[in-house]
């Protein structure tokens, strides 16, 4: 489940750094989800994220990641390559680049996570 208009995929290319990349950007108000370089680009599409922060190890499989950047890059979706991320630069990439407003917080997930659900369920008991 996710708030369309504010998705962020961070996505792990072997660093350790992706979960204190995607609180960052939760603190910052935008919606970020975590995902494995394994996930498919029809997947990524289907997510319509505003952007993607590929998270990678720059001394490990560096001609791997580089193709897949090629791959992602066909998306045509803001990417953000970061090794050694710095928070103003995740800062900068989420609002000028990916255009995010940084309204999300914890609570409007809930309220729109519970709307979701109340309209697959309709009137159905759970």
């Amino acid at each position: 489940m996710y708030v369309e208009q504010e998705l962020v995929l961070v996505i792990n290319y072997g660093s350790n750094r992706f979960q204190a990349i995607a609180r960052k950007a939760r603190e910052l108000g935008v919606y970020s989800e975590i995902l494995p370089h394994s996930v498919s680009k029809y997947r990524i599409k289907e997510l319509k994220p505003r952007g993607i922060i590929l998270v990678h190890n720059n001394n490990k499989d560096s001609k791997k990641i580089e193709e897949y950047l090629k791959e992602l890059k066909e998306l045509d979706i803001p990417i953000k390559s970061i090794s050694n991320p710095k928070d103003k630069t995740i800062e900068s990439f989420l609002f000028k680049e990916c255009g995010c407003l940084g309204s999300w917080n914890m609570t409007s997930f809930i309220d729109t996570t519970i709307k979701n659900i109340k309209d697959r369920v309709g009137d159905k008991r759970v």
